[in-house]
């Protein structure tokens, strides 16, 4: 006999059961798939750790040290706190409400 003729066969027989061993036979082999899967899928993920490059990763993230002193780390922050003040001053707010009032105007005035 064929294979075709012999799971036609395998088919017919199992469409004779009752519903309560048709479902125990369906559960069965959905579980026995399920396991297979997750067999082949923790494979996998174990083989991709066991062959991941850490050190590259590692020395791709590293922050190439610089010899500072202390005078260049104040002057830094030095630097650092007059743009944060300039950007924050009250002049700059308001120049720029100065300029998106002057822009926003003279859309105006182009459309009339």
């Amino acid at each position: 006999m064929k294979l075709r003729e012999r799971l036609d066969e395998q088919l017919k027989k199992i469409q004779a059961l009752p519903k309560k061993e048709r479902k125990i036979i369906f559960w069965v082999i959905l579980i026995a798939v399920a396991a297979i899967l997750i067999w082949l899928w923790l494979w996998r993920v174990s083989y991709v750790a066991k062959n991941l490059n850490l050190n590259g990763f590692k020395d791709s993230l590293a922050v190439p040290a610089k010899n500072l002193n202390m005078e260049e780390i104040k002057s830094v922050q030095e630097e650092f706190k007059e743009n944060m003040e300039g950007l924050l001053s009250t002049t700059s707010t308001e120049q720029y409400i100065e300029s998106s009032e002057a822009s926003s105007s003279s859309a105006t005035s182009s459309q009339n």
